[in-house]
């Protein structure tokens, strides 16, 4: 049988003040403990004398570039097929597959006796021409010699030269320095002969036109060489790349096509030297769309003095595109979920004030922030969990997130 109450004056146990007090400071004591347990187990601040620490990032306002992933091929900077340019046989092959070469050097002799001959039937045509005019130019000095005399004899004897003779002295003069200068016309006709004839033979050595590596030789000595080649390609003796530079060339699709333009930075990644990555800036664009891909061609110019990046290799490009102008920009780490809705943890006197945002483009790393009650210079928390508690109070250790700045980060493979 239950005791009487021995003090039936006392107050309820639910209604004494002290209790009331312990029980809220439990209360309080708990919501602190779970709040810092969250935190801890996020890894992004600890407790320090009953308070929570927190990493924070600046919110800045700096254009953010957007990569767009776009497959490449990096070609040569020059490419040539060397064809024949005179008939004839192959005498000597002088350089082969993957050998360095110079602008100038001669890669291959053609023996072509038809050119020598000719060479040489012009060179001799030429000497006769020129013994013509040393012919014509004597007669014409001994013709103006005799007119001379002639008028020298009438001006000291009037009555005993006639005019006429004087006039016919004078006339031979002329036809004799027309011939001079028929003689001298000829003389350079075959001048050209000799220089074409040169020209031709010369041509039976075959050069580099500018200094490159050999990737393809496609003759042996002995061979039947057409002139110029013909439709089957049989005539190309070799083919010539310069290396030392090359093209990397992509293609970017229409909707895009007009955030790329000369100047745009981009990266590229090769897969043959083991991810390695280079970076870069748009050259040239086409400028017009392929009408069969409805994508805009894009080349960027790629220094490759000592050949360590391979020409023909696959590429993995990427191009920075994004904001013109300045934009409100944060660490992704700063931004986390609550039913599927955006928020940062907004700093301000100490508290946290939780803040619905607007995700704008983002490069991987970076991410445009919209929305009210944030500017440039606020402080974000860090790395925090979707359960930190709205109006919780913390204590902030400012860091500079890892990355670089927001126009030049790129998202990891």
């Amino acid at each position: 049988m239950p005791m009487p109450d021995e003090h039936p004056d006392r107050p309820p146990p639910d209604l004494c003040p002290g209790r009331l007090r312990a029980r809220g400071e439990i209360e309080a004591h708990r919501a602190r403990f779970v709040s810092a347990l969250v935190c801890l187990l996020a890894g992004s601040f600890t407790v320090e004398a009953g308070s929570l620490t927190v990493q924070v990032v600046n919110l800045r306002r700096e254009i953010l570039r957007e990569p767009l992933q776009r497959p490449g091929v990096l070609r040569p900077w020059e490419e040539v097929d060397l064809l024949a340019r005179v008939a004839g046989y192959v005498r000597e092959v002088r350089v082969d597959r993957g050998q360095q070469v110079k602008a100038g050097e001669v890669l291959l002799t053609i023996e072509a006796p038809e050119l020598e001959v000719d060479l040489a039937s012009a060179r001799a045509s030429l000497e006769e021409a020129q013994a013509a005019v040393a012919e014509k130019v004597a007669a014409a000095e001994l013709a103006e010699l005799v007119h001379q005399r002639w008028l020298e004899v009438r001006k000291m004897t009037p009555e005993g030269v006639p005019r006429h003779q004087v006039d016919e002295a004078a006339a031979k003069a002329r036809v004799a320095l027309k011939g001079v200068e028929l003689a001298q016309a000829k003389s350079r006709s075959f001048e050209t002969k000799v220089k074409h004839a040169e020209v031709l033979f010369d041509l039976t050595s075959v050069r580099a036109p500018f200094d490159g590596v050999i990737i393809s030789r496609d003759v042996d000595p002995g061979a039947r060489l057409p002139a110029g080649g013909d439709a089957s390609g049989a005539a190309r003796l070799f083919r010539l790349a310069n290396i030392s530079r090359l093209r990397l060339e992509s293609t970017v699709p229409e909707v895009q096509s007009q955030s790329v333009s000369k100047g745009i930075p981009l990266e590229f990644a090769l897969d043959s030297l083991g991810g390695a990555k280079f970076q870069g800036t748009v050259s040239r664009t086409a400028g017009v769309l392929d009408p069969a891909s409805k994508t805009l061609v894009v080349e960027a110019d790629v220094e490759n003095p000592t050949g360590r990046i391979p020409a023909g290799a696959f590429a993995r490009v990427r191009f920075l595109i994004g904001s013109e102008e300045p934009v409100l920009v944060a660490p992704f780490e700063a931004v986390f979920f609550d039913g599927g809705n955006p928020r940062v943890a907004l700093i301000e006197g100490g508290r946290v004030i939780r803040r619905r945002v607007e995700l704008g483009p983002n490069n991987g790393v970076w991410v445009e922030l919209r929305g009210e009650g944030i500017r440039e210079g606020s402080l974000l928390g860090y790395k925090l969990p979707a359960t930190i508690p709205e109006g919780a109070e913390v204590e902030v250790i400012v860091i500079e997130p890892p990355g670089t700045s927001p126009k030049k980060s790129w998202k990891g493979e």
